[in-house]
């Protein structure tokens, strides 16, 4: 009989992976990437904290509100938007069928994700950052606090604009906005939105400038100068 010590300890039979560790790790990876946190055990305990919670949240009904939670709209944005592993941009179009089957991952009804898509009047080919921004922009009533909570999530902090008429003396953190992004959900808002006008829109992307990314805080106060003037 052979010595049991010249069998392998683990066989192809033997390994089970769970069907979800792939998705769960290809988005952690995603998160990393585009966050570059400085102690990253800290940064995966916050994050898988956060997934946790998202994941244990009660399901929502297909005839939910449209608000998502800032939980839903980070998830969405990692899923789709943060560089792949591999070093590669994330795809410009994503089949509705992906993001309907995420979307339901993360509790989102599917009413909520076919009037967002109605909204844009898209078919089965969906600009999924556009997609997103309508996301973010149905939980506020205007453009300034939309384009701050869509700021806060690409810059990876959680600042949040309140609405019109409701103080808050909080100060956003020192963070760098990536301005590719933020620029094409700005002018796709922008569009929509019948109170900005061109000159407003070339202040903003102006003061964007052509760097790959500004300081969040200043860049902030000078959206807020532009659009309430």
């Amino acid at each position: 009989m052979a010595s049991s010590a010249r069998e392998p300890i683990y066989s192809a039979e033997q390994i089970k992976i769970p069907p979800q560790l792939p998705e769960i790790l290809k988005d952690f990876a995603k998160h990393i990437i585009r966050t570059q946190p400085t102690d990253i055990l800290k940064e995966s305990a916050e994050y898988f904290t956060k997934q946790a919670a998202l994941n244990s949240s009660p399901r929502k009904s297909s005839s939910a509100s449209t608000k998502l939670s800032e939980l839903q709209l980070e998830s969405i944005y990692n899923r789709f938007g943060s560089p792949q592993p591999s070093g590669g941009s994330p795809p410009t179009l994503i089949n509705r069928k992906d993001i309907q089957e995420a979307c339901e991952e993360i509790g989102i009804g599917s009413q909520v994700v076919a009037d967002i898509i109605t909204l844009g009047a898209w078919g089965d080919r969906i600009p999924w950052l556009k997609f997103w921004a309508l996301s973010v922009a149905a939980g506020y009533t205007s453009l300034i606090p939309t384009l701050h909570k869509v700021a806060s999530i690409l810059s990876g902090t959680s600042i949040t604009k309140p609405e019109p008429g409701v103080a808050d003396d909080s100060k956003p953190p020192l963070s760098r906005l990536p301005t590719a992004p933020f620029k094409e959900i700005f002018t796709f808002l922008a569009e929509r939105d019948d109170g900005i006008g061109p000159d407003k829109t070339a202040k903003v992307l102006a003061d964007l400038g052509e760097e790959k990314d500004v300081e969040l805080s200043s860049f902030l106060d000078k959206l807020d100068a532009a659009l309430s003037a």
